[in-house]
C-alpha cells in the first residue's frame, strides 16, 4: 500500500494513480529482494534449473522484511517505507536484490529515484510555504501537483524507468477498461 494511504490516520487521502504505481514499486521490491529461482530437482524428478519458478528466500534487509511482519502496525510499516525515500543515507536497494533478478535492478532503482525526487519536491514545496508564512508573505506559486508529486511521478516516467529493462517501447492500450 502506498505510503500516503498507509500513514494517514486523521484525514482521508484521495487515492491517486501514483499510489498504484507506488504499490507496484513495493511489489517489485518484494519480488526482487525476497525471491529467487528454484534450483535443483522438483518433486516430480524433473530439473527446474531453467524453470520460471520462484520461491521465497531470506534476505538480510531488515527494513524490507519488516513490511511482512504481521505483528507491526500499519503506521510502523508506513514509517519503514518512508525511510526508503527520506533516509539521510542513500539506501542501496540493489545490494539486496536476489542474484537471479539483478538484470531488473536498474529498473527498481530508476523507479525508486523517481519517487525520491517526487517526495523531496513535495517536502521542498512545503518548506518554502512555511518560510513564506513566517515572513508573512503571500504564496503566489501555483498549488503543488500532489497527483504527480510535482511532475516527478508520472506514468511516462514510470514507463521510462521500466524501459531500462525492456528493449522495445511498451505498447499502451487506447481502449478504456
Amino acid at each position: 500500500m502506498a505510503y500516503d494511504l498507509q500513514a494517514s490516520s486523521s484525514s482521508p487521502v484521495t487515492p491517486l494513480y501514483r499510489h498504484d504505481l507506488e504499490s507496484l514499486f513495493y511489489v517489485f521490491c518484494a519480488l526482487l529482494v525476497r525471491h529467487e529461482f528454484m534450483r535443483g530437482t522438483g518433486t516430480s524428478g524433473v530439473s527446474v534449473q531453467d524453470a520460471a519458478v520462484v520461491r521465497i528466500c531470506r534476505r538480510d534487509n531488515p527494513g524490507l522484511m519488516s513490511w511482512f511482519d504481521l505483528k507491526l502496525s500499519p503506521s510502523h510499516v508506513a514509517s519503514e517505507k518512508a525511510h526508503m525515500f527520506y533516509a539521510s543515507t542513500k539506501l542501496q536497494l540493489d545490494q539486496f536484490v536476489s542474484p537471479d533478478f539483478q538484470a531488473l535492478a536498474p529498473c527498481l532503482l530508476a523507479v525508486h529515484r523517481m519517487f525520491i525526487h517526487g517526495f523531496f519536491e513535495r517536502e521542498a514545496y512545503g518548506h518554502a510555504a512555511l518560510m513564506l508564512a513566517e515572513k508573512e508573505e503571500k504564496d503566489t506559486r501555483p498549488p503543488f501537483n500532489d497527483e504527480e508529486l510535482g511532475g516527478k511521478v508520472t506514468y511516462l516516467n514510470f514507463e521510462n524507468a521500466l524501459g531500462n529493462f525492456f528493449p522495445k517501447p511498451l505498447i499502451r492500450s487506447i481502449n478504456p477498461l
